[in-house]
């Protein structure tokens, strides 16, 4: 393995620095919980990234506050 000179996280200390709470795949903000995606399952994106990815298709709220997302999650995290 190489040494890039970075000091390495386990699980405990990276999830204590945000005191427990789930962060948004794109940006790392702190959201309140990952929201559930049609079809099952649930994502982490904060509303800034959601509205993002809407504008761009990627995805649409529904009434209920579920995320319907227009194509896989892979593809949707490689277009954002």
């Amino acid at each position: 393995m190489v040494d890039h000179g970075t000091e390495s996280i386990g699980p405990k200390e990276a999830s204590s620095k945000n005191n427990g709470h789930p962060l948004c795949l794109f940006c790392l903000v702190e959201i309140d919980k990952p929201r559930k995606v049609t079809g099952g399952g649930r994502v982490s994106f904060c509303n800034i990234c959601i509205e993002q990815l809407e504008k761009k298709g990627l995805l649409v709220m529904n009434e209920d506050g579920t995320i319907e997302l227009t194509k896989p999650l892979l593809d949707v995290i490689g277009e954002f």
